[in-house]
């Protein structure tokens, strides 16, 4: 019954945001909160699921998820978005004409990302203190004490960056196949390097993005391709999934078969039910009164100077209904708001991320060209539509804000030497 009254909230926003591009920040946004709000309840409803696939089954009843609420804010956001988004239209803009790097330096640049890549692994094998203790710890998604360790997941996202930027480098300079061979066996090993620590939305994101930045229109065929892969990245997200609860030697509460698959890739995408565990959170221990936001302006401050720190949200609601703080439960942008002013937090929530993805959008619309357009909302409709609601400012403080703050230096670089001082009046589409 929920799914049917709720259904209107998310498919007007969805609907008409998408009218502006599949990719555009608020499509992103609205999908996810169709797909991890809305679908779970519809599959609940109809019994294709069991409330196993919750967060924390034995404590959350589904009449504790705050179905309709969640609807209502979706729908303020968009309302918040609709009145901060630029209107659409075409306008004169100044476009710089492109001063493009020469073969030989764009061969630099493809050797500092195959150079970068391979430090990351390397950082990470040390800091693990081995390949087989890495990916076990990944995919048991354990905590590692170490304040290094904390800067593994930005410098991650920050290789995927400098890996997109590239990619309108070469784009636009079309060097000899060998160069562009060269550069794409860099993705690739990316790509491998994200699977094998376990992060299946990050591998995810980063192809979307790669996607938005490569392609300006999809074909039917290239839709086609695009269905193909998403199967194949099911199956390898149930694969993935299966090596995961081998890792935390629960491996038989999972099936090999074609549905627990398509369940397991699922798992990764509904967060209303952590925003009802937020809820109960907020019950037992009190609303923390913004003290989360707080706690994010000290994130980088490293432990082994403030051994005091207080630890991270995502950890104290995983040591509350959990008994340990070996991982993390992230409340979510929205989980986040509601432990800190309860259901008001919520509904301003919902006004201020609107206002975020609008200023996002407008951003990636003033930029001085196409390929600088798509390559803002490549980083920007990833990380603020999905990374952003889903780990929320307790993590987000290093998934989402370091991150675009290398992106904007990356960019600020490629603008001096790419672009020359003379810019060309040209029509530009907002």
């Amino acid at each position: 019954m929920y799914s049917l009254v709720t259904l209107p909230f998310y498919l007007i926003p969805l609907v008409w945001c998408a009218r502006r591009g599949i990719f555009a920040t608020s499509t992103v946004f609205f999908v996810y909160t169709l797909l991890g709000c809305w679908l779970l309840g519809a599959l609940i409803e109809s019994e294709l699921v069991t409330r196993s696939i919750l967060i924390a089954p034995w404590l959350i009843r589904v009449e504790d998820i705050p179905w309709v609420p969640m609807a209502a804010v979706n729908f303020a956001a968009f309302v918040s978005y609709r009145l901060f988004r630029r209107s659409k239209g075409r306008s004169r803009r100044w476009q710089p004409a492109l001063n493009l790097p020469s073969n030989k330096k764009l061969l630099r640049y493809v050797c500092i990302q195959l150079f970068v890549i391979a430090l990351e692994v390397s950082l990470t094998v040390y800091l693990y203190q081995g390949v087989q203790e890495w990916v076990r710890a990944a995919y048991a998604r354990t905590v590692v004490e170490s304040s290094a360790l904390n800067f593994l997941f930005p410098v991650m996202i920050g290789v995927n960056v400098y890996c997109l930027v590239l990619q309108v480098l070469i784009k636009a300079k079309q060097p000899p196949r060998w160069l562009r061979g060269l550069f794409l066996g860099g993705l690739v090993l990316q790509s491998i390097f994200l699977a094998l620590s376990g992060g299946r939305s990050i591998l995810l994101l980063f192809l979307i993005s790669l996607l938005i930045v490569r392609v300006k229109r999809i074909t039917g065929a290239g839709f086609l391709g695009i269905l193909a892969l998403a199967a194949a990245f099911v199956a390898a997200s149930g694969y993935i999934i299966y090596e995961r609860y081998r890792a935390q030697g629960a491996s038989a509460q999972f099936e090999m078969s074609a549905a627990s698959i398509v369940e397991a890739s699922y798992t990764g995408l509904p967060f209303i039910d952590h925003i009802a565990l937020s809820k109960i959170y907020a019950e037992r221990r009190g609303n923390d009164y913004g003290e989360v936001y707080l706690n994010a302006l000290v994130a980088f401050v490293p432990r082994a100077i403030w051994p005091e720190k207080p630890i991270q949200l995502s950890r104290r609601v995983r040591e509350e209904f959990f008994g340990d703080t070996d991982g993390g439960v992230p409340p979510g942008l929205f989980g986040e708001s509601v432990i800190a002013f309860d259901y008001f937090g919520l509904a301003m929530m919902a006004l201020i991320f609107g206002l975020i993805v609008a200023k996002a959008e407008n951003y990636a619309a003033n930029a001085p060209n196409e390929d600088l357009g798509r390559l803002r909302t490549g980083v920007l409709s990833t990380l603020i539509g999905f990374i952003l609601v889903r780990g929320g400012v307790d993590i987000g403080v290093y998934r989402v804000g370091l991150i675009v703050v290398i992106y904007l230096l990356l960019e600020q670089l490629m603008m001096k030497s790419v672009y020359k001082a003379r810019y060309v009046a040209v029509p530009h589409p907002q």
